[in-house]
């Protein structure tokens, strides 16, 4: 059985040894355009670090960390990973409100 992915879970799963590179983690579950079952997360990297975030090998860690810790919920949909630094979410959040 498929567990149902709520942001609880995710943010609790997420938030265990987070790496020193990532701000926060922002997440959303919903139904992706074919209409599978799916999970957004946006990773928020320090402005302060990102010359070294960048570096495709440490994005990679990234998205393993949380692909690993969206397994670790239990849930198995599929999750849609992307990278955001702290000026580009606050910016985005600021158009929002």
């Amino acid at each position: 059985m498929v567990r149902q992915p709520t942001t609880a879970n995710l943010h609790a799963a997420l938030s265990k040894r987070r790496p020193r590179h990532v701000s926060r983690v922002v997440t959303r579950v919903g139904r992706d355009s074919t209409g599978d079952p799916a999970v957004w997360i946006w990773i928020i990297l320090k402005d302060t670090s990102l010359a070294e975030s960048w570096v495709r090998s440490n994005r990679e860690q990234l998205r393993r960390w949380a692909e690993k810790a969206v397994r670790a919920t239990g849930i198995e949909h599929w999750a849609y990973i992307t990278f955001r630094t702290e000026t580009e979410q606050q910016a985005l959040e600021r158009s929002t409100a």
